[in-house]
């Protein structure tokens, strides 16, 4: 599904943004922000990487499908390793869904795997076809709404929840069957992975909230 990529406007209320993003605002296969700096990003393996040795954020943009498809079974792969090794743990991650959901079939996700969600990404395309993205707290279902409604009225037909940012419990046996649900495309813990990296050091990471993927499953595979 081949949108257009214009920046139309940004629009700040209360705990909520609404963009519109396009050209000049993707800043190529990804970046690490430190001190001001940016670092081009250009794989999983990098991006953790330079989080093992920068403060900062990472934000991944793949060029192609593949690099996508790469990105995902990498941390998925090592979140998988990182369960078997240390048993249960609660995990900070970034879900990115494999297509719009509505609020029922998120909160029936999020029932279903006892996950606290604390930020949500909702897309919807105005007439143009350009991608608006409206995000906040949304942690329950009155916030959740309410950031659904503020997307609808700068979009034609219904708008969906593409990501959403927070915690849960999980041993290996509950991660199989999350990546496993054709709801979800990416369930990345990078940032947990580096973590365990950096536990015997002195060093912590300081920004937990990765970027979701919900562009380039628009651009690669719907």
């Amino acid at each position: 599904m081949k949108r257009k990529n214009l920046v139309i406007k940004i629009i700040a209320i209360t705990t909520f943004l609404v963009v519109s993003l396009g050209v000049g605002v993707v800043f190529g296969r990804g970046r690490i922000v430190d001190e001001g700096k940016m670092y081009q990003v250009a794989s999983y393996q990098i991006a953790k990487n330079l989080l093992n040795h920068y403060q900062g954020s990472v934000i991944v943009t793949p060029r192609t499908k593949q690099e996508l498809n790469q990105y995902v079974n990498s941390v998925h792969s090592d979140l998988e390793k990182l369960l078997n090794k240390n048993g249960p743990l609660e995990v900070q991650v970034t879900i990115t869904f494999s297509s719009l959901l509505s609020s029922a079939e998120f909160w029936s996700l999020i029932d279903k795997y006892q996950i606290k969600p604390v930020t949500c990404y909702v897309r919807g395309y105005d007439g143009n076809g350009d991608r608006i993205t409206g995000y906040g707290d949304s942690y329950n279902k009155e916030t959740l709404d309410e950031l659904i409604n503020f997307v609808s009225e700068d979009i034609e037909g219904q708008p969906g929840i593409i990501s959403t940012y927070g915690s849960v419990v999980l041993d290996s046996n509950t991660f199989k069957e999350i990546i496993a649900d054709n709801r979800i495309f990416c369930f990345d813990g990078i940032t947990e992975l580096v973590e365990d990296d950096l536990k015997d050091t002195i060093r912590n990471i300081q920004f937990k909230e990765t970027n979701n993927l919900f562009w380039y499953v628009e651009d690669f595979i719907l």
